[in-house]
């Protein structure tokens, strides 16, 4: 028996690693799947193996840390631009943010239930997703869960030493995902929590103050200089090539792309809140897919979210802390994305099935509550099990976007400046820059828009494509399409040539 309990921890880690490992061929196509930022990351890695720095389109990047792109560029350097080479990557980071997440739940939820949840978020498909996207969403969650695992570690003997530690560490994931800095005051929350609660686990209100300061401390001293070197080689604002100047920008000032703008009144803020809390209920009732609305989504979103509330009422621990801290956040957030929930869904997930295998230990036995939360896992898998979901849609954007690519490298000499209303998917498969117009025509208007771009950046060529808009934003390229081809003459091939 001693024997056997030696090995379970072992064979339970194994088993899951198995399964991983076999299903990981089978949950990776070799499609771009394009976001926003996913094509930034490209060329921002880009730029860092030519040479240019962290920079996007010659301008120095300040919207994203650096982090995924380092991530990115060995692959960068090696294939080329090998999508199934990047989503295999971002897959593997998945895998092991699984494993972790596993080795996370082992002492709260045990070795079954510890196993059988990881698994819901791996077979989820939203979650699929997200592995086969170009994005730092899925690397930045196995960070998370790192940094969890380390916080675990160190408090087994606390000191201020090791509290310094955690926080450099947490500054370390945050360069790969920003929302990361929501763990220091998630630690901060968890500690002086305890000290309010616990009698046996208490360290004393001074050690907890310094322990608290030093990991401020660390994870101050590892982030500060992406800060500081945003200061000193920020551009002049406004930007015209991203949506956005800066975070700042985009939170607080209504025109995002330009931090000298009116600021965005308070008012505002908090009135983007009814919008987002039903955004949010969406992406966990429909656990992360992006799919139409099922009769019972509000209802299991409003149930995670309870899940949460009883988790951190119970147990007052980091991630409760972080993952409601994360949903205040999106709340009032300028833009929405439901990525932005991925920790949220899996720290609900668990919280969910805990909550079941307590209520069922009371009502029966430990026995009974164990396969009653191993039962809601099974049934969670095998009815939210959607392999390949979308997966002929990107291929169809994907190959859309490869044609175009070829039609205008075989027409457009390579020495040739190109732009495009939005140009950053398209230059992630010309692997060249491409300019975009978008930005200085909604602020400048569509003339003189026009010809600042032009004239700015030295543009031959501009492509008029409605590949990969969205249907918010086509009525406003058409609009530029028309007035390129009447000043300019018609287009051939999609192209425009306005030098």
């Amino acid at each position: 028996m001693g024997l056997d309990r030696k090995r379970a921890p072992l064979l339970a880690a194994g088993l899951l690693v198995l399964v991983l490992a076999l299903s990981l061929p089978f949950t990776v196509h070799p499609w771009y799947d394009p976001t926003n930022d996913g094509s930034m990351y490209i060329a921002t890695a880009r730029a860092l193996l030519a040479g240019q720095g962290y920079s996007y389109l010659g301008s120095p990047f300040l919207i994203r840390p650096p982090g995924f792109s380092c991530l990115i560029a060995p692959v960068l350097a090696a294939r080329g631009t090998d999508f199934y080479a990047l989503n295999l990557l971002v897959s593997a980071c998945g895998a092991l943010g699984v494993l972790l997440f596993h080795f996370f739940l082992r002492a709260r939820l045990g070795l079954v239930l510890a196993t059988l949840v990881p698994l819901v978020l791996w077979f989820d498909a939203g979650y699929q997703t997200l592995c086969n996207q170009v994005m730092s969403d899925v690397p930045g969650w196995a960070a998370l869960v790192a940094c969890l695992l380390l916080a675990r570690f160190l408090e087994r003997r606390p000191s201020v030493l090791r509290a310094l530690a955690l926080g450099a560490t947490v500054g370390l994931a945050t360069y790969l995902r920003s929302g990361n800095l929501l763990l220091a005051p998630a630690f901060l929350c968890a500690a002086f929590a305890r000290e309010l609660r616990c009698k046996t686990e208490r360290i004393g209100w001074r050690a907890t103050g310094l322990q608290g300061a030093a990991l401020v401390l660390g994870t101050t001293l590892v982030f500060a200089p992406w800060m500081a070197r945003n200061r000193v080689v920020a551009p002049p604002p406004p930007a015209d090539q991203t949506l956005l100047y800066s975070y700042s920008s985009g939170m607080w000032h209504q025109d995002m792309g330009d931090p000298r703008s009116p600021r965005v009144p308070l008012s505002a803020v908090v009135g983007r809140f009814p919008e987002r809390s039903n955004q949010i209920l969406q992406t966990l009732g429909m656990r992360l897919r992006e799919v139409p609305l099922e009769p019972w989504t509000r209802g299991l979103a409003v149930a995670l979210v309870l899940f949460l509330l009883v988790a951190l009422v119970r147990r007052r621990a980091a991630e409760e802390f972080f993952a409601l801290g994360t949903l205040l956040v999106v709340a009032f957030y300028f833009g929405y994305a439901g990525r932005l929930l991925l920790p949220v869904f899996a720290f609900a997930v668990a919280a969910g099935v805990e909550l079941v295998r307590e209520l069922g230990a009371r009502l029966a036995s430990p026995r009974v509550g164990v396969a009653l939360g191993a039962l809601v896992c099974g049934a969670w898998i095998g009815l939210d099990w959607h392999p390949r979901e979308g997966w002929q849609q990107i291929h169809d954007l994907h190959d859309a976007y490869a044609e175009s690519a070829r039609s205008v490298n075989a027409h457009v000499p390579p020495e040739a400046v190109l732009g495009a209303w939005r140009g950053w998917h398209h230059a992630v498969f010309l692997e060249r820059p491409v300019y975009g117009f978008e930005m200085a025509v909604r602020r400048e208007g569509v003339e003189p828009g026009c010809a600042q771009v032009i004239q700015r950046y030295g543009i031959d060529f501009v492509m008029l494509t409605p590949l990969g808009l969205p249907e918010l934003v086509r009525r406003q390229a058409q609009e530029f399409s028309t007035y390129l081809t009447s000043r300019y003459g018609g287009k051939d091939r999609g192209l425009v040539r306005v030098r």
